[in-house]
Parts: C-alpha cells; sequence; structure tokens
C-alpha cells in the first residue's frame, strides 16, 4: 500500500521553493507607518486647534463647558462636529 502512494507522490511535479518578498513587505510597513503617523500628527493638530477655539470663544459657560466635554471626550469624531456644527458662529464672531 506504501508503494501506491510513493508512486503517487511522485507523479507531481516539486514545488518550487517561495521567492522572498521581505523587502517589498518590508517597504509598504514603512510607508503605511509613515502615512498613518502623518494622519495622526494631523488629526491631533485639528483636535487641539478646535478645543483651542472653542475656549477662546465668546459662548455661555455652558456650551464651552459641553463642547470642550465633547471634544475631550470623542477626540476627532468631536472636534470635527464641533467644526461642523459651530462654525457659523465662528464665522459671525470674527
Amino acid at each position: 500500500m506504501d508503494e501506491q502512494y510513493r508512486e503517487i507522490e511522485n507523479d507531481y511535479p516539486p514545488v518550487p521553493p517561495p521567492t522572498n518578498p521581505t523587502p517589498v513587505i518590508w517597504f509598504l510597513v514603512v510607508i503605511n507607518g509613515m502615512a498613518l503617523s502623518l494622519l495622526g500628527m494631523c488629526a491631533g493638530f485639528f483636535w487641539l486647534c478646535m478645543l483651542v477655539d472653542c475656549l477662546r470663544l465668546p459662548q455661555t459657560a455652558k456650551d464651552k463647558l459641553g463642547w470642550a466635554a465633547a471634544i475631550l471626550v470623542f477626540n476627532v469624531p468631536g472636534a470635527m462636529s464641533y467644526f461642523f456644527l459651530r462654525r457659523t458662529v465662528r464665522i459671525e464672531a470674527n
């Protein structure tokens, strides 16, 4: 019985050795890491700018506290909602 399996195994062509994709993978990892780092720095800068704008804009203390808490708790989505929802107030204040 073992001889039959050996004959079947020998009928298949040999498997070629795998190529080395390591340099390509490392290049993609490095580029991806740099892009994500840049995106994170931009998002952090935007978040900080919106927090400072919220604290500097003349508004009631209740609004200021609510928006500051939303920006602090929800980070970038909170800053984006502040940017889009309070944009007319910021334009009118300037």
